[in-house]
C-alpha cells in the first residue's frame, strides 16, 4: 500500500491513509522511472469519471486507446502504451476494452509503437511489452479467454527489467527503449 497524504487534513493536523489498487500503483512506478531519464517525456491520459465508482453516475463515458504516451528524444520513437497489471497467472481477455485494441491497431499504421505493458504481479515482478501487431496475432491463434507468460514468450514480446525499492519497483525505460526500437526495425 502507498501512503498519500491530503494536504488539506496535513494542514489540520491529521493524517489519513489511501490504499492505491495495484494497477495504479504499476502505472505510477512506470511514470516515475520514465520521470527520471531527462530525453524521454511521459504523458498519462487523463482517466474519465467512468474509472470510479463503477461509472454509475455518468451518462456519457470516453474510452482512451491507452494509458500513457512516452516519446524518446534520442530516437524520436513515441509509444502508446496501454498497462495491465494482475496479480493471477494468467490475464483474461475481458479486461482489454474492444476499442483499445482497435485505436492501438489504428494508431499502429502510423511512425509509433503501440501496444501493452503487461505486468505479472509475482515474486519476480514479470513484466512485458508486446506491440498491438502481435497482440492481435497471437489472440487470433490462442483460442483461449485468457493468455498467461507462457504465451506472451511466444509472440515476440520484450521482457521490461525492474528491480525492487523499499516497496515499489523501478522498471528500466532505457532497457526497454533500446530494445523495442531494435524490434521494430526488424520487425519494419
Amino acid at each position: 500500500m502507498t501512503e498519500h497524504y491530503s494536504p488539506a487534513l496535513l494542514y489540520r493536523k491529521e493524517v489519513v491513509l489511501i490504499a492505491i489498487n495495484a494497477g495504479k500503483q504499476f502505472e505510477t512506478d512506470w511514470k516515475n522511472s520514465v520521470n527520471k531519464l531527462p530525453d524521454v517525456w511521459y504523458y498519462r491520459l487523463k482517466d474519465n469519471a467512468a474509472s470510479f465508482a463503477s461509472g454509475e453516475n455518468t451518462r456519457f463515458t470516453s474510452h482512451n486507446m491507452c494509458d500513457c504516451l512516452v516519446l524518446d528524444d534520442k530516437s524520436k520513437t513515441l509509444y502508446c502504451l496501454e498497462q495491465k497489471s494482475t496479480k493471477g497467472t494468467s490475464i483474461p481477455l475481458s479486461m482489454i476494452r474492444k476499442n483499445q485494441i482497435d485505436e492501438l491497431t489504428d494508431a499502429s499504421e502510423h511512425n509509433l509503437i503501440a501496444g501493452f505493458l503487461f505486468n505479472f504481479r509475482t515474486k519476480n515482478n514479470d513484466t512485458y511489452f508486446m506491440r498491438i501487431q502481435e497482440f492481435n496475432k497471437m489472440i487470433s491463434e490462442i483460442g483461449k479467454k485468457s493468455f498467461n507468460q507462457k504465451d506472451l514468450s511466444k509472440y515476440n514480446t520484450v521482457r521490461v527489467q525492474s528491480r525492487i525499492k523499499k516497496v515499489n519497483y523501478a522498471y528500466d525505460v532505457k532497457q526497454f527503449i533500446k530494445d523495442t526500437c531494435e524490434v521494430n526495425n526488424v520487425l519494419q
